[in-house]
């Protein structure tokens, strides 16, 4: 029934209402005790609505918001599916244009282009962060066109301190969403480079006895870092087998180096500077000790100068 109306429905208000049920249920339901191909269907379904521009430029807007916050959870549920990785990958390499344009991956990077609106750019960057984050072998994917758009964003006038004429100048809160949208850019870049550097956590898949029961129990648990991305997804076939090839994360981070992160990290805005440091936390010790000195040196400085900062800000 959500399904029918989410595909057929037309008014604004009713649309608005349904798409924040969804999410709900997108969040709450059991997918494992639900027909394999529920999620998928979803998914599909969401896509579909994202072509659809039948509407008048604010309603496409609002409703290309509500369905990529719809799309935002349904990826980032875990653990991740098969069946969910297959859709993704679907027609990415298809035979035809026509197929290639009609791939969920496809979709979403035309929704981070420029002509669209920021609430729609920094929506779409949202969910290709949980993409990458859950199938992480889509990050090549979508690296280079991700890539561009974060260089071209941070390349704009400072958000916070620029200089708008009443009359003339963007509003308050286009400049907010413009910033949300460069830092939901820089965590994509983030959860790419975890990928390439092989980030899985200091302390992943360690046993660890928990500290307020250690007196009464002697049960322990596996403790796994969130932040680290989900390499370790039950596919047929060889499609997501992510074999960390150190070359590409060191190309990738010498780039970023050169490129985004020191725009990132002299940023006017707390938001983007904090976004773009920890991008580092990501680092593996096999990227870091391979990178050039200067590098390196950078590296280790910015982050030391950073936290003075925070210390001479924030006693």
């Amino acid at each position: 029934g959500m399904m029918f109306l989410v595909q057929r429905e037309t008014q604004t208000t009713l649309l608005a209402a349904v798409f924040r049920v969804l999410i709900l249920l997108i969040s709450a339901t059991p997918y494992p005790r639900m027909p394999k191909e529920l999620l998928p269907t979803v998914i599909t379904a969401m896509c579909g609505r994202l072509l659809d521009r039948n509407s008048n430029k604010n309603e496409h807007y609002a409703l290309l918001v509500n369905v990529l916050s719809c799309l935002e959870a349904a990826f980032a549920k875990v653990p991740p599916s098969s069946d969910v990785f297959g859709v993704l990958i679907d027609h990415c390499a298809g035979p035809s244009l026509a197929q290639q344009k009609s791939s969920v991956v496809v979709i979403l990077l035309r929704c981070i282009e420029e002509e669209m609106h920021f609430s729609v750019r920094c929506g779409a960057l949202q969910v290709l962060r949980s993409v990458v984050h859950n199938y992480p072998s889509c990050a090549n994917i979508i690296w280079e066109k991700v890539r561009d758009i974060v260089l071209d964003l941070l390349q704009t006038e400072s958000f916070e301190d620029q200089k708008c004429d009443a009359n003339f100048g963007p509003p308050k809160e286009e400049l907010s969403t413009k910033g949300r949208c460069l830092v939901a850019g820089i965590k994509v870049i983030d959860e790419c480079l975890r990928v390439s550097s092989g980030f899985k956590g200091a302390d992943d898949l360690k046993e660890c006895r928990l500290l307020d029961i250690q007196q009464i129990s002697d049960c322990t648990v596996n403790k796994s870092i969130k932040s680290a991305p989900h390499f370790e997804i039950e596919t047929p076939g060889p499609s997501q087998n992510c074999s960390l090839d150190i070359t590409l994360g060191t190309n990738r981070w010498t780039e970023v180096l050169e490129t985004h992160l020191p725009r990132g990290l002299s940023h006017a805005s707390a938001m983007v500077r904090t976004a773009s440091l920890t991008c580092f936390a990501g680092m593996t010790s096999d990227v870091f000790f391979s990178l050039p000195v200067n590098k390196r040196d950078y590296v280790t400085s910015s982050s030391v100068s950073l936290l003075f900062v925070c210390f001479i800000m924030f006693p």
